[in-house]
């Protein structure tokens, strides 16, 4: 039989195991800190590019990146100004149909969705909103991005579903 007692206290019990069990524990102990501190950097705005370069023929615009679901969800919230070639672009993690509203967004805007291939699958145009029943817009194609500029981008730089778009984080 074991002659060595165990305590109610967690450290006098880490006190009393063998080495290797005390090594295991550490090192467990140590993956798991690291996990998380990798979950929260990747969440982070250091692991996520701030920045992409979203070109169409002929045109380039500077987006913020809207990579995590916070990021996403606040969007251009608040935003009063968006230079003429600037925008933000929303990420995410695969293709779908995803919804968009304006609320509390005074910028008029185009909503350009783009697909895994990289084609613009849907452009809208969105009208601010201020109010807390604001209309969604949602592509009917499926899309991986969603790039958000100044209302008119699209038309005055003659973007149209079909078209191919380089993004350069």
């Amino acid at each position: 039989m074991n002659d060595k007692k165990f305590s109610a206290n967690p450290l006098m019990n880490f006190k009393n195991l063998p080495a290797g069990m005390k090594i295991l524990l550490i090192a467990i102990t140590i993956g798991l800190s690291g996990a998380a501190f990798v979950i929260t950097m990747a969440i982070s705005d250091k692991t996520v590019p701030r920045t992409a370069h979203v070109c169409f023929s002929g045109i380039c615009v500077k987006a913020e990146m809207a990579a995590t679901p916070a990021m996403r969800e606040r969007g251009l919230m608040f935003r009063e100004i968006l230079e003429e070639k600037e925008g933000m672009l929303f990420l995410f993690p695969s293709e779908g149909l995803y919804s968009f509203w304006m609320k509390n967004t005074p910028l008029p805007l185009d909503m350009i969705w783009i697909d895994n291939a990289r084609q613009v699958v849907q452009i809208k145009l969105a009208d601010p909103c201020l109010r807390d029943d604001c209309p969604s817009y949602e592509s009917k194609t499926a899309a991986r991005y969603v790039l958000e500029v100044n209302r008119g981008f699209a038309e005055k730089n003659n973007i149209k579903i079909g078209d191919t778009v380089k993004i350069e984080y």
